[in-house]
């Protein structure tokens, strides 16, 4: 009997709340990752394989689009009835006008973005205006006013035509600068396409114009043609588009049928035509319908995608031929029309199992498992499908029972359970069953087994509401799991020989080969939250859980947790290909990772690893189902297979779109103490500057929310900075000198542009921290220690003269006693004794320090060797003095 609380009848109540709360949750987080986020104004998108998607008003987007170009450094330029528009997909900027005066309309007519970075503006009147540097400046010289075409091919030629109210003037780019070429008298103009040679054609009338880059000779090719237009193909071919035709020019045997020619579609009145590549095209039909042709060898069109806009694309006062569109360096189809842009682009993931609709059918959940020879089993309630290599699914016969979901075999084929005693394989080799028997049947049916898998040693165990069973053809028994025995089994895997991992919900995680059992990781440490899926990879058991990642290596549990990483949030399935990638599906989406890097973060907490994330607008149907299995499965030929609450979608790696070229990094703004400053490769800072702000961008129109950005200040930092958040890099109070502002950026697939974007920074000094102030205090310096030195030094100087002065004078003093006759009459004595004759005095101070003053001759002072040491005689008989000997 299960307890209350973690298992039973509770168990299924409580997986719904989660499955409500998580789908809701992801599929905002999904949808907020969207390209050119939008509402598309009452349409519907009928193109498997493509994602659509809207951008108008709401966002910033012009509504009128006359004109759309893209330069070089991928931003979008979006010519408008009200002005130019600037596009990098995350804001639309309104350019200045090109003068200050009026003398050239704010209605954009063609633009054309060369290889060099300019941007020629055409114009209603006033002709061509040019965009280079940041600054919009117009151009004189041409005659023509209204602007009509500016057509361009991927050698880098370009023609400009326009007219005035009386001529048609034809102009061709030399060296950056408009030459006029030839004119002629005006006429209607119905298109222009210019061939990989060089030439340019015309539609003017009813007839068919070449213009020749070598000379200046017009030619016409071909009278009275009607309801055409003209179209250019990415290989450099040009073709005539008729009603049901498009001819190839390039001779001049083009109308009577001789040249190559593409049929099988019928065109509605002026409907333009772009090519996307040489095999495709497309073509907007009465004004609301884009159509998708494929070109087979013969030259017969299938068209193979539809879509209603479900409103008119262009205005009213236009033609349907001026409905302006491009593809984007991505490969990427753009429609400027009266409402804003539409954009459609391939779509990584292709639906295969449709998901919900009105039926209550199609609401159940659809799932997907990979069998033992690669081939993927997917299921949605009764129903089972099967895919081959390189198939789509196909409905195979009969029915399974509701609530018990078929597992993978290990030989190939599914398990089904036939509801009472017996599965069955089918899809494998050779059909198989295995019977329960009455014991068995009773067994399945009080544990409430819901699902099945088969282990190493080809054993089937049943995962139920009430525990775990090891079924077999005579005997079946209930899985002993000491205190979780009876409860919930919420997700398992099977291990080496024989073992199975399994995950008691909200309990302990055990190992159990049948008969012996025990814990791996209680819950009390399990720091994953709710195990939602498990995946048996080489040599260890990944845990997909709702706080992170997981891995049983036999011994005990490691984790990643999404602390580290947001986007290991609620993992709820996990693949692993022969190509050495790691797929996961989580809330964020379907995360693609190399194994190696993966196996990494769990040894490194420094590491960071590349990955790849795809959203809605790759294709991702909708979020996980969280029902309690891996919702990715990986088939024989390397396609990735994504249970969603919305459907069942496939990548395939060899038809899936590239990931792209690397990103443009761009510098949009820079600002110094809130005033704007021009963006260029150097910028120079006044002194006292206390903040700035460089604005960054990755140019990404599939996903630009999902873009990353990272910068580095050489000079002041060590590390790479990451800006995915604020787009910015910000510095407060930088010391003058000089620095290089180094930002590198990767696009929503993943790729980054290590190469990037630098910019100089120079920051001026205040004039006392020049090295001029800094020298010259230097300088005061020395100078003020030289005078302090040479002041000490006549200091001293003067002492030690007033000092030796003193010193003369007190021996002149002394001198004078030495000229009394005793002294006279002691000259050239010296003192026998020490002792002091009968009848001499004491010694006054000045005799008693006599010895101490120094013998170098004095002036007045004879040459004497007595030292008056100790006494003075009176006598002024030299000879009869006792003290004194020769």
């Amino acid at each position: 009997m299960a307890r209350r609380g973690r298992a039973g009848l509770l168990r299924p109540r409580r997986r719904l709340s989660r499955i409500g709360l998580l789908s809701a949750l992801s599929l905002l987080c999904m949808a907020s990752g969207s390209a050119g986020a939008g509402t598309q104004p009452l349409s519907s998108l009928e193109m498997r394989g493509w994602q659509h998607s809207f951008t108008g008003p709401r966002e910033g987007a012009p509504a009128g689009v006359r004109s759309l170009a893209q330069t070089p450094d991928g931003i979008l330029w979006i010519g408008a009835s009200d002005g130019l528009y600037r596009y990098d997909g995350r804001s639309f900027v309104r350019q200045p006008p090109s003068s200050a005066k009026p003398i050239q309309a704010d209605t954009i007519g063609p633009l054309l973005a060369t290889a060099d970075g300019d941007l020629w503006v055409g114009h209603d009147y006033g002709g061509l205006s040019l965009v280079r540097a940041g600054r919009h400046v117009a151009q004189t010289g041409l005659r023509m006013s209204t602007v009509w075409a500016l057509p361009a091919n991927r050698a880098g030629m370009a023609w400009a035509v326009g007219s005035d109210s009386r001529r048609v003037y034809v102009a061709r780019l030399i060296d950056r600068k408009w030459v006029l070429w030839t004119e002629f008298k005006a006429e209607l103009f119905y298109g222009s396409a210019i061939g990989g040679d060089g030439t340019l054609w015309l539609l003017v009338g009813d007839r068919l114009i070449a213009v020749s880059p070598r000379d200046r000779r017009l030619r016409i090719v071909a009278s009275g043609i009607h309801s055409s237009g003209l179209a250019n193909s990415p290989d450099g071919r040009v073709w005539l588009v008729g009603k049901s035709r498009l001819t190839e020019l390039g001779s001049t045997k083009v109308i009577g049928g001789e040249a190559f020619a593409i049929t099988g579609f019928t065109r509605k009145g002026d409907a333009p035509v772009r090519f996307e590549d040489a095999r495709h095209f497309w073509i907007i039909q009465g004004d609301n319908v884009l159509e998708r042709y494929a070109i087979g060898a013969s030259g017969r069109a299938v068209r193979i995608a539809g879509w209603p806009s479900g409103y008119a694309l262009t205005a009213s006062v236009l033609p349907l031929s001026a409905l302006p569109s491009m593809i984007d360096r991505e490969q990427a189809l753009w429609i400027g029309t009266s409402q804003g842009l539409e954009r459609f682009s391939r779509s990584s993931f292709v639906s295969v199992l449709a998901g919900a609709n009105n039926t209550v059918e199609n609401r159940s959940p659809a799932f997907a498992a990979a069998d033992g020879r690669g081939t993927v089993w997917a299921w949605r309630q009764d129903h089972l499908f099967r895919s081959g290599f390189g198939q789509g699914l196909t409905s195979w016969p009969g029915t399974r029972p509701g609530g018990v979901a078929p597992c993978a075999a290990r030989a190939g084929g599914v398990w089904v359970f036939n509801g009472t005693d017996r599965f069955t394989r089918i899809g494998g080799p050779s059909p198989a069953s295995l019977p329960l028997g009455h014991d068995g049947a009773r067994l399945a049916k009080e544990l409430g087994v819901n699902g099945c898998l088969e282990d190493d040693r080809g054993r089937l165990w049943g995962a139920a509401d009430r525990g775990l069973a090891l079924l077999g053809p005579k005997h079946s028994t209930a899985v002993a799991l000491g205190e979780d025995s009876g409860y919930s089994i919420g997700t398992y895997s099977a291990w080496r020989d024989g073992w199975v991992l399994a995950y008691i919900g909200n309990g302990n995680l055990w190992l159990t080969d049948g008969e012996h059992s025990r814990i791996v990781w209680r819950h009390d440490d399990n720091t994953l939250g709710f195990i939602e899926a498990q995946y048996r990879s080489r040599n260890a058991i990944l845990l997909g859980g709702d706080r992170g990642l997981g891995r049983f290596d036999g011994r005990s549990v490691q984790v990643v947790s999404s602390v580290r990483f947001p986007w290991l949030n609620f993992v709820a399935g996990i693949v692993q290909t022969p190509r050495g990638e790691t797929w996961l599906q989580t809330s964020s989406g379907i995360v693609r990772l190399r194994t190696a890097d993966l196996d990494r973060t769990f040894v490194d907490p420094h590491f960071q690893p590349d990955l790849r994330i795809f959203r809605a607008a790759d294709g991702v149907p909708g979020p996980p189902t969280y029902a309690n299995m891996s919702g990715l499965a990986a088939d024989g030929s390397g396609r990735i297979w994504v249970s969603t609450s919305n459907g069942i979608a496939v990548f395939d790696p060899a038809t899936a779109p590239t990931d792209g070229p690397p990103p443009p990094v761009l510098v949009t703004a820079i600002e110094a103490d809130d005033r704007a400053m021009p963006v260029g490769p150097r910028v120079e800072l006044p002194s006292g500057t206390v903040r700035l702000r460089i604005q960054l961008a990755v140019v990404d129109f599939d996903n630009p929310m999902a873009t990353r950005l990272r910068y580095r200040l050489k000079g002041m930092d060590t590390e790479w900075v990451d800006a995915s958040e604020q787009r910015a890099a910000m510095f407060t109070r930088l010391p003058p000198g000089h620095y290089q502002l180094e930002v590198v950026g990767a696009n929503s697939h993943g790729v980054w542009n290590n190469q990037g974007q630098a910019i100089e920074i120079d920051v001026a000094p205040h004039f006392w921290q020049t090295w001029w102030f800094s020298a010259s205090t230097g300088l005061a310096l020395l100078l003020g220690v030289w005078l302090a030195v040479r002041w000490r030094v006549a200091q001293v100087a003067r002492r030690l003269r007033s000092q030796a002065a003193e010193r003369a004078n007190e021996r002149e003093r002394i001198a004078a006693i030495f000229t009394t006759p005793c002294c006279k009459a002691c000259r050239g004595w010296s003192c026998a004794s020490r002792r002091s004759p009968p009848g001499c005095r004491v010694p006054t101070p000045i005799e008693r320090n006599w010895s101490k003053v120094s013998t170098v001759p004095m002036r007045s002072l004879p040459r004497v060797n007595c030292a008056f040491t100790t006494c003075i005689w009176r006598t002024a008989r030299p000879t009869s003095m006792p003290c004194c000997s020769r």
